[in-house]
């Protein structure tokens, strides 16, 4: 098969099975390939494990005693219970237990590729649950972009996996906004400040607290 103008012979085609050449003065300029290939099919999604999502379903309340910050509760929301845990209610190496038992609680197979969801946990939650889930479980596939955790795999039993993520990168606000701005239950109002003094007990009761040891509230909603 000749190309070009008619008296060019330099410049033609050769044809073999399904493949094509463009010869020009004794080079190959041009080589095809004629595949068959399939066209793209759309995809069903799996809507069952899209529903797999605990929704903020996890919160640790902290507190800075003597310059050093640790955590007194952990709270977990599944969509339909509540589970929370507290200091005072271990004994021994309390917060190290507390961080434990609530790591254990969601290690289940009915959460199997669950995602939890915490608020700011790329760049706070993650200081205090990382090493417990280590120490939990051998097989843990940490992401990090810009040196944040943005997920945090953990397979368990070999077979289920549940995984730990950042809420505040979908929905950069603070919890009580976006409770606002959603409008839903909102997280309440309580001193933080308050539970940095020592000599608080945990299992307090008694007046309010001072307005100043409040974050964020006006002297009508104190």
């Amino acid at each position: 098969m000749a190309g070009g103008t008619t008296n060019d012979l330099n410049y033609f085609t050769r044809v073999f099975k399904n493949q094509e050449y463009i010869i020009d003065d004794g080079k190959i300029i041009l080589k095809k390939i004629h595949k068959k290939v399939s066209f793209l099919t759309k995809k069903t999604r799996n809507m069952i494990n899209s529903k797999k999502i605990i929704t903020m379903a996890m919160d640790l309340e902290t507190r800075v005693i003597n310059g050093i910050m640790s955590s007194y509760c952990v709270s977990v929301y599944d969509g339909k219970v509540i589970k929370s845990f507290y200091l005072s209610d271990f004994s021994s190496n309390a917060e190290k237990e507390m961080l434990r038992e609530s790591i254990l609680y969601l290690i289940k197979r009915k959460y199997h590729n669950y995602k939890v969801y915490l608020h700011n946990f790329s760049r706070f939650d993650a200081v205090f649950l990382l090493t417990t889930i280590t120490e939990i479980c051998d097989n843990v596939i940490p992401i990090k972009r810009d040196g944040n955790f943005i997920n945090i795999k953990l397979i368990f039993a070999n077979k289920y996996c549940l995984y730990f993520r950042d809420s505040f990168l979908l929905l950069p606000s603070s919890l009580r906004y976006l409770a606002i701005n959603f409008n839903v239950e909102n997280k309440g109002i309580f001193p933080y400040k308050f539970v940095n003094n020592p000599d608080i007990s945990l299992n307090y009761k008694g007046k309010v607290a001072e307005y100043r040891l409040f974050d964020n509230i006006t002297e009508k909603e104190y």
